[in-house]
């Protein structure tokens, strides 16, 4: 891969994790569903019991039921991207978020508001649909839950 092609391929993983945030926050389930290899692992250690979620189609049965009535505003500065292959990727977001349930239907975890900083480090693989995100283990340095 030239340094041109690895440009465009940054470029184009910086905009899978722009659709990843705005899709989320639209709660556009299909198009978020996309951003992912269907074999795709997440990892959110201080709300999931279990240590990672594994295919695409549980990652959205536990997304949907824990953000479809929160409004939701991600906000990912400072990419770290780096070309592994023609193939393989990896990255490290910094992330600002802000999450807020109705009083009348709080989370699964019974908050209202969650405020987050930290970072998403991920894993992404080029498929015939272009780059996904085959990992996404998000870490967190600041959490403020009521």
């Amino acid at each position: 891969m030239n340094k041109i092609e690895e440009l465009l391929a940054i470029e184009e993983i910086k905009r899978l994790k722009a659709k990843y945030c705005r899709v989320m926050d639209e709660k556009n389930w299909q198009e978020w569903r996309d951003v992912f290899t269907s074999d795709g692992k997440m990892l959110v250690p201080e709300v999931v019991e279990q240590p990672e979620i594994i295919g695409v189609d549980a990652i959205i049965a536990f997304i949907i039921p824990l953000l479809d009535t929160a409004v939701t505003v991600h906000h990912l500065h400072a990419p770290e991207i780096e070309i592994i292959s023609e193939t393989e990727a990896t990255g490290i977001w910094a992330l600002d978020d802000t999450l807020w349930w109705p009083a009348d239907r709080p989370s699964t975890f019974g908050w209202t508001k969650l405020r987050g900083a930290g970072h998403y480090r991920e894993k992404y693989r080029k498929t015939a649909k272009g780059w996904r995100i085959s990992e996404l283990f998000l870490t967190r340095l600041y959490i403020d839950r009521s």
